[in-house]
């Protein structure tokens, strides 16, 4: 039950998926205390529910605080359990990243406790903060970690291969997080807090289509019935729907010229070979490079034998250098690397008339641009080239 806060270091990220409307008064009693201890104090404590807008602020007494009242019901406009946030501050006017805050869920009787030395919050209440607690407690293990490698980048940045470590490093610590925090759902399905979590895998394709369909089927049908619960599983639909690639297999790739490193325009249809990867990325996107050494493997070993790679990227047009950079840092220089840049309204030229909505994603062609498979990943495209040209 022990959180850590982070200031500058860290901040994070909420996403708001609702906003409400707030209703009648309820008679339920509630009440929330805490106590602050370590050496740094503070003036105030401020209670918020940001989707309402809804803020009441005390005075710290002897480093304690106090809020009660009667529970007052308000239906989110999309029917998601409220999320309340605990802030420690010294001007309720001028609230910052830095000032201490927590979230909780309304339960009648929460009590939250801080240490400044640590930065560590300890959060009691009902059932629904015991899930709370596990799914927060798993964020910070792993956020704690990443953080730790953030640093030794920082302190490592002269160094290409270090650096190209500690970043898969990171992306490994990030599937980790996702891993845990599904196991946390399967463990508490009947939960509305395991259904605000939930939200993450609706809106962001960390798993397969069929995959975050079991997930969401973990939960009962009193829950997945809900309004949260029927918005997530339209969000979720929505989501994979945009991600459907149509059946390419067999049909000829579309003709494209785009400029390579040296603002050349090549048209890439013209360098392919007897069989060539077509290879969609991005500088930011970490598992996109995280599959460039089982490319790289690939080719070295199959080139001879008319294996080429072209890769595309969709970084934004003002992120050329970065695109420049990640081809020196990843030895990308053995590819022809070419560039098409993606607009604020999304991807355009040949990655918009594929609907490349998500990255990685790769086609591999014949000598007649017809496309023999689809996002090979890891050695599966070794064991396809194997399989093509033994």
């Amino acid at each position: 039950r022990l959180f850590r806060t982070f200031g500058s270091e860290r901040k994070e990220l909420i996403v708001l998926l609702f906003c409400s409307s707030i209703l009648n008064a309820q008679t339920d009693p509630y009440r929330f205390t805490g106590i602050i201890s370590g050496t740094n104090s503070y003036k105030f404590a401020v209670l918020k529910l940001p989707d309402i807008n809804y803020t009441e602020a005390k005075v710290l007494t002897d480093n304690k605080f106090e809020f009660t009242g009667n529970f007052f019901a308000y239906i989110p406009r999309f029917g998601n359990l409220p999320i309340w946030n605990i802030i420690l501050t010294n001007d309720t006017n001028h609230i910052i990243d830095t000032d201490p805050q927590i979230q909780f869920v309304m339960e009648p009787q929460v009590v939250i406790n801080y240490n400044s030395d640590s930065g560590l919050f300890d959060v009691s209440g009902g059932p629904m903060n015991q899930v709370k607690n596990a799914f927060r407690a798993n964020e910070l293990q792993y956020n704690v970690q990443q953080d730790s490698v953030i640093r030794l980048i920082k302190n490592n940045s002269s160094d290409p291969e270090i650096i190209k470590k500690l970043k898969r490093k990171i992306s490994s610590l990030n599937v980790a997080k996702i891993k845990n925090k599904s196991e946390i759902i399967k463990q508490n399905p009947n939960s509305e807090v395991s259904l605000n979590e939930f939200s993450a895998f609706a809106v962001f394709p960390y798993y397969s289509r069929e995959q975050t369909r079991e997930l969401f089927m973990i939960f009962p049908e009193k829950i997945r019935r809900t309004r949260y619960g029927k918005r997530l599983d339209s969000i979720y639909n929505d989501t994979f729907n945009k991600l459907v690639k149509p059946n390419m297999l067999g049909k000829q790739f579309p003709k494209f010229e785009l400029p390579n490193e040296k603002d050349v325009k090549i048209k890439g249809l013209s360098i392919a070979s007897k069989y060539t990867l077509i290879d969609f990325w991005a500088s930011w996107c970490m598992p996109c490079r995280a599959e460039y050494p089982f490319i790289k493997t690939a080719y070295e070993r199959y080139k001879i034998k008319g294996f080429k790679v072209i890769t595309i990227s969709i970084d934004k047009s003002t992120d050329k250098d970065k695109w420049q950079a990640a081809i020196l840092k990843d030895g990308l220089s053995g590819f022809d690397n070419l560039f098409c840049p993606s607009l604020e309204a999304g991807t355009s030229g040949i990655a918009k008339e594929l609907n490349i909505n998500a990255i990685p994603s790769n086609y591999l062609l014949n000598e007649k641009r017809v496309i023999v498979a689809t996002d090979l990943r890891g050695k599966d495209l070794e064991e396809k080239l194997k399989s093509l040209m033994p």
